[in-house]
């Protein structure tokens, strides 16, 4: 199509009609949204202003704006015939042709829904219609109108049907990419229509601009700060006007491409204010949450515990199963099915809702899986590439046939299984792994054990300021690796606990500590609140216990006692000194050829060139420490 327009020269320029198809050039089979009459006997485009005085003062009078003015339509592409597209209706399953950049992706017209949703035209017969869309979808996903303008928007402008930049180009809806410099202002021409802009203020999104009373159209809108002598206008009382002294709400159309720059900075800002506003609206809603918990809890704390019904005698189980995590609990099965028939072990399956165990629900909606592409046991499902070829990569894979090519070329290792179809290797000659000897395993336990008791040096005057610190996060969980395990006497001996360390799952404080005391269960970080802190801070807080939980978060395993020293520095202030040097002393057990491994380890804390320890943070000289002592206790009993 080719429209004209005057150049300023008496001569014709034509006009070169673009929108952005870039999303329906990506997806061409996707389903998507089309606009349409209320009737849906017509296309309809909610964006495109009336043409005339006349038109606008019958449709103000009428109230047709809005939702009130076109519906959505789901539909899906049949055939893109470039200008229009040709789509098929999913409820009335009619066939029409629509201009193609009156199409909306789907998730942008499910934020059309949900602003709708939130606005008092809800009892719109085609919204009530479409509702059960947007109430599926929210079960999914949660909409993010922040997301989609932050990654679909930033970028282009939601414009009318003919919007004219400043080079001639006509776009139809969608205008991308914007311009990334800001054109020179140029004198106002009031009979021209055009006037002097100073700002702009607020930003809102199409969805939002289509149920907004100021504004009706489906395009972006604009809070315009007018230069002088509109500024100084109150256009409150105005259709399209605000509150703020000196602006109105106008469309994007009406706003010229030389204003670019300023579109995205405004909507950067209303990216920023939208995240603001969701984070307090998610506190908002934990705290009402906790409040909420906390008031059934102490409406049931009278009640008497219910009474556990033990349905077996785990003394009677014939084989018991040790938990992978608590190695003191093991598991079993109290009562096994007496035939392995599909017919016997479907006879206990649960027929009706209640039958299910607590936590558990039936299918929903329900049936059988007897056409999906599940993995179940009696139908493998249509799997398209079981094989995943997608992700074969010539060169990858030849590279990795090489190493162990090379490796049995070389005699590091001899393939061997050929004939029993195992095809392994395992070290040629001189390759044999041999275990350390009863002595050399007794002197890393003994360095291993006086590590330890180094640790436990230091737990009696652990600095406030290094807990404040993020240097000081390793020092709890560090000492609680050694406070769960049960040291046996020998390296050789088997018992629960031998095998440790174990790393707890959760870290809580004591009910008896300190107001100002907190700690972060999952790290073991503490957590100093300064507003709780007492005027005269004693010089210790002696008995601080950390309870170390097991995985199932209710049963402490063990529990860590450390003091606080409040006056003493983060680097330790030569109360690192001592326990420096009972490390040096443990590791003279150890050979000379195995020293130089923990040595590495320890050189963050200890100069062994000058012989003298360094003034480290106590959170670096507990995990140097600790990393070392797990070294030797590793080397030791595996």
């Amino acid at each position: 199509t080719v429209a004209a327009q005057a150049d300023g020269t008496g001569d014709q320029k034509p006009l070169v009609w673009k929108t952005d198809r870039s999303w329906l050039e990506r997806r061409p089979d996707e389903k998507c949204w089309a606009w349409r009459s209320l009737d849906l006997a017509q296309n309809r485009d909610p964006s495109e202003i009336p043409a005339n005085r006349g038109d606008h003062l019958k449709r103000i009078n009428t109230g047709l704006w809005g939702p009130k003015y076109a519906r959505l339509c789901a539909v899906s592409v049949m055939e893109d015939r470039g200008a229009n597209v040709q789509v098929k209706d999913h409820k009335a399953k009619q066939i029409y042709e629509v201009p193609a950049s009156q199409l909306l992706p789907w998730y942008e017209g499910l934020l059309v829904l949900d602003s709708i949703s939130r606005s008092p035209m809800t009892s719109l017969p085609w919204f009530q219609e479409l509702s059960g869309i947007l109430v599926q979808d929210r079960k999914e996903r949660r909409l993010s109108s922040t997301l989609y303008v932050e990654k679909r928007l930033l970028d282009a402008a939601v414009t009318g049907p003919t919007t004219v930049d400043s080079t001639g180009t006509c776009w139809q809806h969608r205008r991308r990419p914007l311009r990334k410099e800001l054109l020179p202002p140029s004198g106002a021409d009031p009979d021209g229509g055009w006037f002097q802009v100073d700002d702009l203020l607020e930003y809102l999104p199409p969805w939002e601009s289509l149920v907004h009373p100021k504004c009706g159209l489906y395009q972006e809108f604009y809070l315009v700060q007018w230069a002088a002598p509109h500024r100084s206008i109150d256009y409150s009382q105005m259709e399209n006007g605000s509150d703020t002294q000196g602006a109105t709400w106008e469309p994007d159309e009406c706003i010229p491409d030389g204003l670019d720059v300023l579109r995205v900075k405004v909507k950067q800002k209303w990216l920023e204010l939208e995240q603001r506003n969701r984070q307090q609206r998610e506190r908002q809603e934990a705290i009402k949450q906790a409040k909420s918990t906390r008031a059934g809890a102490e409406a049931h704390a009278d009640e008497p515990p219910a009474k556990k019904v033990r349905n077996f005698n785990p003394a009677a189980l014939q084989k018991l199963y040790k938990d992978v995590f608590r190695p003191n609990v093991h598991h079993g099965i109290s009562q096994g099915p007496s035939s392995t028939a599909d017919e016997v072990i479907k006879q206990g399956w649960p027929k009706k809702p209640e039958d299910y165990p607590d936590g558990h629900t039936a299918s929903n909606p329900p049936g059988f899986c007897g056409e999906c592409t599940c993995m179940e046991d009696w139908h493998l499902g249509d799997v398209p590439d079981p094989n995943k070829d997608y992700l074969r990569n010539h060169n990858r894979d030849r590279t990795c046939e090489r190493i162990p090519d090379g490796m049995i070329y070389s005699g590091t290792v001899r393939r061997r299984g050929t004939v029993t179809g195992r095809h392994y290797c395992e070290p040629g000659g001189g390759y044999g792994r041999s275990s350390p000897g009863a002595d050399l395993r007794a002197a890393l336990w003994h360095a291993s054990q006086g590590l330890q008791n180094a640790l436990e040096q230091v737990a009696p005057s652990l600095p406030l300021q290094a807990l404040r610190e993020k240097r000081g996060a390793p020092i709890v969980p560090c000492m609680a690796l050694w406070s769960g395990q049960i040291i046996p006497m020998s390296p050789f001996e088997e018992h629960v606990g031998a095998h440790g360390p174990y790393i707890p799952s959760q870290y809580r404080l004591a009910k008896d500590k300190p107001a100002w005391l907190g700690m972060k269960a999952s790290n073991g970080s503490f957590a100093i609140n300064d507003d709780e802190l007492p005027a005269l801070m004693p010089k210790k807080v002696p008995g601080v216990n950390v309870n170390l939980v097991e995985p199932d978060g209710q049963q402490a395993f063990a529990s860590l006692k450390v003091s606080i020293d409040t006056q003493v520095v983060a680097h330790g202030s030569g109360c690192l000194d001592k326990p420096t040097l009972e490390v040096i002393r443990a590791l003279q057990v150890v050979p000379a050829p195995h020293r130089a491994l923990i040595e590495t380890r320890l050189q963050p804390i200890y100069d062994f060139a000058s012989r003298s320890g360094k003034q480290v943070h106590v959170g670096t000289w507990v995990k140097a420490v600790s990393d070392a002592a797990l070294m030797l206790s590793g080397a030791a009993t595996g």
